[in-house]
């Protein structure tokens, strides 16, 4: 039966290359020609979703067709005869996936997951097919045993990545073996493409509607603007909360109405969880599955051994001990946390047994006795507007770029913004995409990508067009948007991602800044984060949107005392998904009991409130089951590592020391892949990270 589905791929495969598409039709394809914008910038007014799949499918095809040539070539392989002419291809490759895959995350409609779905399908098995051409990846591992002579490090880091993430473990894999990867790999590929259009579609179809304005005791009235205009928009009376967290959090934090927090938890933590056909047990089963077999077909232990051969971390054992390490110093702080909100509850009246949706409530009612302050106080003085100043004249202030907006370039939706970026000797260092608010046809959460990467091709030093994805609380009719603390460190975090992508400045995209290890990237995000604490940086900007009024010292003290609140119990819940991650990548085969049993069983170190029957966080984990992060979540607490160490040099130089930023941006932000990441920390920092930063940061005891 296997080698009937394996022939039947086969003839898949092949029949991939009989679509023909004449002169005419490529010639007015936008994805296929040069576009006459300024810098080059996408015309997404032009752009239709018929437009896609021709696209990629001729890109992929080009690219199929120089492999082919360059393995026929009688020339001993060369950088620039072997790698060069696939760089070229693979560029253009990537710009078209680049659009398709960041507007079917941001502005997605029907037509647009149609054509995203196939593309993903297209773009697989094109890539699958090249691992079958044994002399191309003969002449690439040629060159990379002979990789120290090639002539500089970018170069050599091309290599290195090439074989090994893409060829490497297909060096002597006989044609079947080949054809099998190719099989799960396409598999795989199609199952987290409907993980994940599951997710959003049960955010899209979500509604909490309230028509009864007592219900809302408690909640912001920003909130409550908010939700008001929603359901103004939808044609109806009242109020729409939905599972965004500018939506979410105003209720858990503040409703006195426990049955509305109750409601509202329920429908957050069971995405993917009511077996229906949005569910997602059924496709973890198989997306695991395939990752087992793809790991085993590969000749590695666990999908883990498989993923991280080419990470910080290099291997499971690694990972755990960190995860453990980090476990034993958390823990004890994580335990006093709860104790003191059950306390406090029963100091409160409630003396059923706590429910997982009261202690958001309560931690946040015991934050504002403790520290005397509410989100409702600090939002006014983190107008967005202000915010977004404040962070670009911090870039300013380290490392002398300015930004322009450019209201002329071309955006996918009506409330994105545009910026021309220029660095201190005026010359144009790339274009930043702004997209802060929530709407249907947009996923959850805040994440940076780029329409186009840095390089240097023809002597040309190519800028990038990064974009920054929020979710904030949106402006009303009568104010502002209105972030909250929580917010602003968001948008720094993702500013911090895409000043890595502009400050790139390597020779080729492939050694890029999305090319550097993935428990490396997060460095120059979280780092920025730092500054959100700093009072002298706060001062500068954030000032109430009606009086003008400069922030109180006394509340940004309050923020600063404030800001390990309970961080055990945060951070303890993040190490939860840590383990959950590397107990799901660690298997050698699916778990009998199932997903939401295994999940329990996976984190109950982690477990300190009563476990609901329909919460499963697996089920809407996108990072790992439909996001690249698989055997990888490790790496936000790995970068926290990272950040703290490094920031601790900003502190001891000065927050806004301009050498100490030179030295990051040009030993960090401009290197992307081109060295391993060790390599570049300590050409900063001067030694490896230590851990103690992270742990006194966080108000825990360092060793």
């Amino acid at each position: 039966m296997k080698t009937v589905y394996q022939l039947l791929f086969l003839i898949v495969i092949i029949s991939q290359s009989c679509t023909r598409y004449d002169k005419a039709s490529i010639e007015s394809n936008p994805l296929l020609n040069e576009f006459n914008t300024p810098y080059q910038t996408l015309p997404f007014d032009k752009i239709k979703p018929e437009h896609i799949l021709p696209a990629v499918d001729i890109c992929v095809k080009s690219l199929l067709k120089e492999s082919k040539r360059i393995s026929e070539l009688k020339d001993a392989p060369t950088f620039e005869n072997t790698i060069s002419p696939l760089l070229v291809e693979a560029d253009k490759l990537v710009m078209v996936i680049s659009y398709v895959s960041n507007l079917n995350s941001a502005n997605s409609n029907k037509d647009i997951q149609k054509a995203a779905q196939k593309t993903e399908t297209k773009l697989t098995i094109g890539l699958a097919k090249m691992v079958f051409n044994n002399k191309l990846i003969e002449r690439i591992k040629v060159l990379y045993d002979d990789r120290a002579n090639l002539a500089n490090n970018g170069q050599k880091a091309v290599v290195e990545i090439l074989y090994n993430n893409y060829f490497e473990d297909f060096n002597e894999l006989g044609f079947f073996k080949k054809l099998r990867y190719a099989i799960l790999t396409v598999k795989g590929s199609t199952l987290s493409s409907k993980f994940s259009k599951n997710l959003l579609d049960e955010n899209n179809s979500y509604e909490l509607h309230i028509t009864n304005i007592d219900e809302l005791d408690g909640v912001p009235q920003l909130a409550m603007d908010a939700a008001a205009e929603t359901a103004k928009k939808k044609e109806k009376e009242g109020w729409i909360f939905t599972l965004h967290q500018p939506s979410i959090s105003p209720i858990l934090n503040y409703a006195k109405n426990r049955d509305l927090c109750e409601k509202i938890y329920r429908a957050a933590v069971s995405r993917g969880n009511h077996n229906n056909d949005l569910d997602n047990k059924k496709l973890i089963k198989k997306i695991i599955e395939m990752r087992i077999k793809t790991s085993q077909l590969l000749g590695c232990e666990t999908y883990a051994h498989y993923a991280l051969k080419n990470r910080m971390a290099s291997t499971p054992e690694t990972v755990n001990k960190f995860i453990q390490e980090l476990t034993t110093a958390v823990k004890p702080y994580a335990e006093k946390e709860i104790r003191e909100i059950k306390d406090y509850m029963a100091s409160e009246g409630l003396n059923d047994e706590p429910q997982p949706w009261d202690y958001s409530y309560y931690a946040t009612k015991l934050k504002e006795e403790r520290y005397g302050y509410k989100d409702d106080e600090t939002r006014p003085y983190f107008a967005l507007n202000n915010v977004k100043q404040g962070v670009f004249d911090l870039a300013t202030t380290l490392y002398g770029v300015t930004f322009r907006r450019n209201a002329e370039i071309q955006v996918y939706h009506k409330d994105v913004e545009v910026y021309e970026v220029f660095d201190e000797n005026k010359s144009f260092l790339g274009l930043l995409y702004l997209d802060f608010f929530p709407r249907e046809g947009k996923n959850a959460g805040a994440w940076n990508t780029n329409f186009k990467i840095q390089k240097i091709s023809n002597g040309e030093n190519i800028r990038p067009h990064t974009l920054i994805v929020t979710n904030f609380t949106k402006p009303t009719d009568h104010k502002p948007a209105l972030l909250t603390f929580g917010e602003v460190s968001t948008f720094l975090h993702e500013f911090g991602h895409a000043l890595h992508s502009l400050f790139s400045n390597v020779e080729y995209a492939f050694i890029g800044s999305s090319s550097v290890y993935w428990d490396f990237i997060e460095l120059p995000s979280q780092i920025m984060e730092n500054w959100a604490l700093e009072k002298e940086w706060l001062n500068q900007w954030a000032k109430h949107y009606e009086s003008g009024e400069k922030i109180p010292d006394e509340l940004v003290d309050k923020i600063i005392s404030g800001k390990n609140y309970f961080s055990g119990l945060s951070q303890f819940n993040w190490l939860s998904r840590d383990k959950l991650d590397m107990e799901w990548h660690s298997l050698k085969e699916f778990p009998s009991q199932g997903v939401k049993a295994f999940e329990v069983q996976a984190t109950k170190e982690y477990t300190f409130m009563p476990r609901m029957e329909e919460a499963c966080m697996s089920t809407n984990f996108s990072h790992i089951f439909a996001g690249g992060y698989a055997a990888g979540y490790y790496s936000y607490h790995w970068a926290n590592v990272l950040d703290a160490d490094a920031f601790v040099l900003f502190k001891e130089n000065g927050i806004f020391d301009k050498i100490t930023a030179s030295s990051f941006r040009k030993n960090i932000l401009e290197k992307g892949a081109s060295e391993h990441p060790m390599v570049l920390y300590k050409r900063f920092r001067g030694s490896e990270p230590s851990i103690n930063a992270m742990l006194v940061r966080s108000g825990f005891k360092a060793n």
